[in-house]
């Protein structure tokens, strides 16, 4: 059964891909500003909340779960009992833009396939 790890692999493939399509290009600093851009509904996502990312860390913001083992599984796949769960902007690391520096797209070395 699919767990975490295969879902984010599966989402940020989407995303790229995606992000590729918006761009037109393979061109990686295009693809980048199309990522910084970045929002994906909470539908699409399987979460409650929106989740975006942040142009200035290129962390991404989404829902927050805190969870534990499913005492009373109804099936092999209920394995979890979510406890709480919290907004990305409730969540977001206030301390990230002034310790993380992105190298200027200026400086980025272009690779266009």
């Amino acid at each position: 059964m699919p767990g975490n790890v295969s879902y984010n692999g599966y989402m940020s493939t989407r995303e790229l891909l995606r992000a590729i399509e918006r761009a037109g290009s393979t061109n990686n600093v295009k693809i980048i500003k199309e990522l910084e851009n970045l929002k994906v509904s909470a539908t699409d996502r399987m979460q409650h909340f929106d989740a975006y990312m942040d142009p200035m860390t290129h962390q991404m913001q989404q829902t927050i779960y805190l969870a534990r083992r499913n005492a009373k599984p109804v099936d092999n796949a209920d394995l979890f009992e979510i406890i709480s769960w919290t907004e990305p902007k409730s969540a977001a690391d206030d301390a990230a833009p002034g310790k993380c520096k992105l190298t200027p797209y200026e400086q980025v070395p272009t690779v266009d396939s």
